[in-house]
């Protein structure tokens, strides 16, 4: 079972990700397990996977026709994951890119449903939903 981030304390540590601050004492490290530790693995190279190589166009369209994750939202994205991976934050139970440049992570825990969506720009915003009614949105610092 995922675990929110909230209950975990987790949105300082993403803000001091996104701020370059060093590291938020609130969240304790869990031991990672070899599946966790493959499941971040296989989000950070999907994220690599969907970032502009040198030289490409920062607008770039899937397959689909959907705007890929742009430089700024993979570099953000990728930040994020290291630091949620090292603060022991469960897998997101989804991740995967938006239509318009940006990366999506959600976690799951009975009818509550955390969203934390970087855009094309690199910003980072993290939505709360119960019984999948909003309850909340918060921007996360950017520094």
């Amino acid at each position: 079972m995922n675990q929110s981030l909230s209950n975990l304390n987790a949105l300082p540590v993403i803000e001091t990700v996104l701020s370059a601050a060093p590291p938020t004492a609130g969240v304790r490290p869990a031991i990672d397990s070899s599946g966790e530790a493959e499941g971040w693995q296989a989000i950070e190279r999907q994220i690599i996977a969907w970032a502009p190589a040198s030289g490409e166009p920062d607008a770039r369209l899937d397959e689909d026709g959907y705007l890929l994750p742009s430089g700024k939202a993979a570099a953000a994205a990728l930040k994020i994951v290291a630091r949620l991976r090292e603060a022991g934050v469960a897998i997101p139970l989804r991740s995967g890119q938006t239509a318009n440049g940006g990366v999506n992570f959600e976690w799951r825990r009975g009818t509550s449903t955390e969203r934390l969506t970087v855009n094309a720009r690199g910003e980072a915003e993290l939505a709360k939903f119960k019984n999948s009614k909003l309850v909340s949105r918060t921007s996360v610092t950017l520094g």
